[in-house]
């Protein structure tokens, strides 16, 4: 005999039910809505080491990124199913197609609108998902499962009945198709007493007599795609992964809140109120047992006003709001998403069958005591440790795969042998592990060959420079002579001034690691003075003539490189770079951008003075020059400079006097490039700006104001309209 037992994926409630009704059936099969390739992983539900939230990741040997996944909570029905089949010794089936068993669908449009909405509304509820949660998932405890899942069926089975689409119908069609060949198969192989355990919406399609076998085999035929070889493990999950979407199309919303349910099925409300409230209480927000008893009473009240016996969500978040929020609900806010959703991760058994990288990579991690988290978290690292050293060696290594488990942020302290990293683990990284498995079976083989196949690849030298910043860090230094010898023959060739500029600040960085990481990186400082040379030489002929984007590329380039070669403190090679800015300073042709640029890198090394500066400065801004260029010279110029304007007067009263001078016309034209450049500056510093900009000029100790003096009557002439919007009309002055 053949027992459907339709469920909702992940609900706690038709979990419960599932476990009941198998007790009455004491069933000689188990068939299950899954892809047969779970089979070989079903053994280890009930295993110490696999603690739900916990996933089976599916893909495709040769090509790891088709892949997908099959989540299960504690209170996910199909998980209920796997244990109480490995308590009772029965035999388990994965009924589902195959992965990747059927060629694409196309042009299947997800319905706005899914069948069971019909029935919420018509019930009063806002949503389908509410709905089916206070109709079959909270249910009376002592209520008869038997009942229970007859119920399921016949709801489903009207909807089914009144040509209500469901959400991906032509997929469900080849699928139940494919189930109820299994079901044939089983019944012939003499099984008598079989629960099947299903989404809702399938069970009533899944009777085999109902439906012509030689039907079903066409149907099948029709979208065959020849089997893929796929590997299967489980993988951690969590909760918030459990919200989204999966194989089963069913994310829940709210995966605490089921998880309450589950674990509290007769005091569900005192249980989550009891919840929120030491939730927030750990956010430093008092919360006293009498709000607790307060919103529990609201709660039943909500929903006795609303036809109903037992609160759902929707009454106690409204109860949560009112009595513990005072009605705030941006407070309930703060708080929503850890809540309904949670930060739960499960864990797998050590043992577990897996692909050799993915074994290392945990492995990796273990020894680092790098823990795979969903919240964020900031990682500060000292590199003089040496299991800080090991962790940003794993971390390089993973950003070299393109794994991005963590990434870098601003170190707040000075030196090389500080490292901040923000670190959040996401279960697709696990996909991305897998992808890289062609590359080695451990992640330093893996990095270093994917490194070099990057390197065979690329002809460009900004390129290989990265590449190599990727190398040092990550200590594949049996990689870097080749790197380097890449890198000379490729601008041994180049012409392309902006291309050696972008590749020098990446290599005079990574020469920073030599100290702390013990390298000897002699080579690549040679590497830096040979391309900074070469640049040197062709400089001057790449700062005029350019077009606005190249110029602005050329601007931010210069200071880069500036940086790189002050950091490196190689005193002969900072005076040749410093002799070329000089030259090119005073060339005529010189972009102003570039041009203003210069003379402030100039200033800031102390190889322009002063009053050599100021005198270039009046040049670039006399009126005789076109106000576009005098504003994009003062741009390049103020790059950086907000204290050089605050604290050198005569600088001052150059722009000052300037920008005075401008008819309006002329300073509505150069007034987006000045806002560009000042919108750089801190803001207290351009607050500074601003109030000095009040008094004037200061010259020679004499303040020359900048204003008018003050025109009593002009303020009197709009004191009735201040007055009126103040609500002080009817007063005299």
């Amino acid at each position: 005999m053949i027992h459907l037992l339709g469920i909702r994926h992940h609900g706690a409630g038709s979990a419960r039910n599932v476990v009941e009704r198998l007790e009455q059936l004491q069933p000689d099969l188990i068939m299950v809505e899954g892809a047969p390739e779970l089979n070989a992983l079903t053994h280890w539900a009930g295993d110490s080491g696999l603690v739900p939230p916990v996933a089976v990741l599916g893909y495709n040997t040769e090509n790891p990124a088709q892949a997908c996944f099959y989540p299960f909570a504690e209170f996910s029905p199909e998980w209920q199913a796997m244990l109480f089949a490995k308590r009772n010794n029965i035999k388990l089936e994965m009924i589902d197609a195959p992965l990747f068993y059927f060629s694409k669908i196309e042009n299947e449009e997800k319905v706005g609108k899914v069948p069971l909405s019909y029935l919420a509304e018509i019930d009063g509820f806002s949503n389908s998902e509410e709905w089916w949660d206070y109709r079959f998932e909270r249910q009376n405890p002592n209520s008869n499962p038997e009942t229970h899942f007859e119920a399921v069926f016949t709801v489903v089975k009207n909807l089914r009945e009144a040509g209500l689409p469901s959400s991906l119908e032509k997929e469900n069609m080849y699928r139940e198709a494919f189930m109820r060949r299994q079901i044939r198969k089983a019944i012939k192989a003499k099984y008598r007493n079989i629960a099947i355990v299903c989404g809702a919406w399938h069970a009533p399609a899944l009777m085999p007599d109902d439906f012509p076998e030689k039907n079903d085999e066409t149907l099948l035929k029709s979208r065959f795609t020849p089997k893929i070889k796929t590997g299967v493990t489980w993988i951690p999950w969590t909760n918030s992964r459990l919200s989204v979407e999966s194989q089963y199309g069913a994310g829940i919303t709210a995966p605490a809140w089921y998880e309450c349910q589950w674990s509290f099925p007769v005091d569900t409300a005192e249980n989550w109120l009891t919840r929120v409230a030491r939730l927030f209480r750990s956010k430093y927000r008092d919360v006293s047992t009498a709000h607790v008893i307060e919103a529990h009473r609201l709660s039943f009240a909500l929903c006795s006003l609303r036809g109903r016996s037992l609160p759902n969500l929707t009454d106690l978040n409204e109860a949560v709001v009112s009595v513990m929020c005072g009605g705030d609900i941006q407070v309930f806010d703060q708080i929503m998403k850890e809540l309904l959703v949670g930060e739960k991760i499960g864990t797998v058994p050590d043992t577990l069958p897996k692909h050799p990288l993915q074994l290392d990579f945990e492995m990796q991690a273990k020894k680092c005591r790098l823990v795979q988290q969903p919240i964020e978290k900031e990682l500060e690292l000292d590199l003089r440790n040496a299991l800080d050293l090991q962790r940003s060696i794993l971390l390089y290594r993973l950003q070299a795969l393109n794994i991005r488990w963590a990434h870098q942020t601003l170190v707040r302290s000075k030196g090389t042998f500080k490292e901040v990293w923000r670190i959040s683990w996401s279960p697709e990284m696990m996909i991305q592990i897998l992808e890289m498995g062609i590359w080695g079976s451990t992640v330093e083989l893996a990095a270093m060959h994917y490194i070099q196949h990057q390197a065979d690849e690329s002809t460009e030298i900004s390129k290989i420079a990265s590449l190599i910043g990727e190398v040092i860090p990550a200590e594949l230094l049996m990689l870097l002579e080749g790197l380097l010898e890449k890198i000379y023959d490729l601008a041994a060739l180049s012409t392309d001034i902006i291309e050696l500029m972008a590749t020098v600040p990446t290599i005079a960085d990574v020469s920073r690691y030599g100290n702390v990481r013990k390298t000897d990186l002699k080579s690549m400082q040679q590497l830096t003075k040979g391309l900074t040379k070469r640049i040197c030489v062709g400089l001057s002929y790449a700062t005029f003539g350019l077009n606005e984007e190249t110029a602005y590329k050329m601007f931010l380039l210069l200071r880069r490189v500036n940086d790189a070669l002050r950091l490196m403190q190689d005193e002969a090679l900072t005076e040749e770079w410093n002799a070329t800015l000089l030259k090119i300073v005073y060339q005529r042709n010189t972009t102003p951008l570039l041009a203003g640029c210069i003379c402030r890198l100039l200033l800031e090394s102390k190889t322009l003075h002063g009053s050599e500066a100021a005198r270039l400065m009046n040049m670039a801004l006399s009126p005789g020059n076109a106000t576009a260029d005098a504003a994009s010279w003062m741009e390049g110029f103020l790059e950086g400079s907000s204290k050089i304007l605050l604290y050198d007067e005569t600088l001052w009263n150059l722009i000052n006097d300037w920008i005075e001078q401008l008819t309006d016309e002329a300073f509505t034209n150069a007034l987006p490039v000045l806002r560009r450049a000042f919108s750089r500056f801190p803001p207290l510093e351009r607050k500074k700006i601003g109030e000095k900009a009040m008094e004037g000029n200061n010259v020679g100790g004499t303040l020359k104001s900048g204003y008018s003096e003050f025109d009593g009557q002009l303020a009197l002439s709009g004191l009735p309209m201040t007055l009126k919007i103040l609500g002080l009309e009817q007063q005299t002055v």
